[in-house]
């Protein structure tokens, strides 16, 4: 009869030693830790997704045919900044320690900044509020207007050359994108004189040009510049086809 080995020194099961056999059954029975990158993160998730749709909003505002030229409400361009500065830093906090693989520097630098992307984003968008607000439904008359150019800038990150207007002194220029062989022209003869726009007129006053967008994935043909005299109030007959930016022709 096999003599029991319980309590003595150098016990066997199976032919290991029991201190080997129970260390073995500790590491199987333990529960394998998920990887820090595998987590789960609600919180995390919401902050890509908000930044998401504001870089969208943002996007959109950029490849719009149309800008508003006159000041908007103060206080909806100063509330959205201010909502913005706000939802940017809870985003920003979020995404920063939510996302553990972020270095020190990156989390400083999104701290320092994100909020400030984000007010300027929310002002941009009281922009396209006002605008589609103003204009969304509209069948105002079409007219012609002059209006000084403030300055012209040159294409960087893929945007096109443009022309850059502020007749209302609303502080945000207008861009309006203009070909490479016109912007050449206009920064060697440095008189840049007024330029000629499509614009339409809400019921409050409120004034929408044609811009085409800054950014545009055909060149730009050329725009009509030239010495600054023409009354920019004066309506003209409106153009139809392709001449009315707003036509459905």
């Amino acid at each position: 009869m096999q003599r029991s080995q319980f309590g003595q020194r150098g016990a066997t099961i199976n032919g290991q030693p029991v201190d080997v056999a129970a260390s073995v059954t500790r590491t199987l029975s333990r529960p394998t830790a998920q990887p820090d990158g595998e987590q789960f993160n609600l919180l995390a998730i919401v902050g890509i997704l908000s930044c998401t749709l504001l870089f969208l909003a943002w996007f959109e505002a950029l490849l719009s045919g149309t800008s508003l030229i006159t000041p908007i409400n103060q206080t909806l361009l100063w509330g959205m900044r201010g909502v913005g500065l706000v939802f940017g830093a809870v985003v920003t906090f979020v995404i920063v320690f939510g996302i553990s693989d972020y270095s020190l520097i990156r989390r400083i630098a999104t701290l320092l900044f994100g909020p400030f992307i984000f007010a300027f984003g929310f002002g941009e968008m009281a922009y396209r509020i006002s605008d589609w607000t103003e204009f969304g439904f509209s069948n105002q008359q079409v007219e012609q207007a002059q209006y000084p150019i403030a300055s012209i800038g040159w294409g960087r990150r893929g945007a096109r050359d443009s022309i850059q207007i502020d007749p209302f002194k609303t502080g945000d220029n207008t861009d309006i994108p203009i070909n490479s062989a016109q912007y050449h022209a206009l920064r060697d003869s440095g008189d840049y004189g007024c330029v000629t726009v499509m614009q339409r007129k809400s019921k409050s006053g409120a004034i929408e040009i044609a811009t085409n967008g800054q950014y545009m994935w055909s060149k730009p043909e050329q725009v009509a510049v030239a010495r600054c005299g023409f009354d920019g109030g004066a309506a003209t007959p409106a153009p139809t086809g392709s001449g009315n930016p707003w036509s459905k022709d």
